[in-house]
């Protein structure tokens, strides 16, 4: 737990390089899981890496195709 560091919401639009409402309609999607903090919001390094490898080669570049994106996530997690 010692070398645990939550990142931020604002940290996290610079390292996937997005605008801040993309990441929070991710979130509220629930394809990066968040930890509310006051009025923000935190995200972990396991939820961060789970996110690069279960979204790896799809689109989440909008509502549309990031639900897509998740049931297909959602499936291959069923499956194993």
């Amino acid at each position: 737990m010692n070398d645990l560091q939550m990142i931020t919401q604002e940290e996290l639009t610079k390292l996937i390089h997005c605008s801040e409402a993309h990441v929070t309609f991710l979130r509220e999607l629930g394809i990066i899981p968040a930890i509310k903090t006051g009025r923000n919001y935190m995200f972990s390094p396991v939820s961060i890496h789970n996110f690069f490898d279960d979204y790896a080669g799809l689109d989440v570049s909008n509502r549309i195709k990031a639900m897509r994106s998740k049931e297909i996530v959602e499936s291959r997690k069923k499956s194993c």
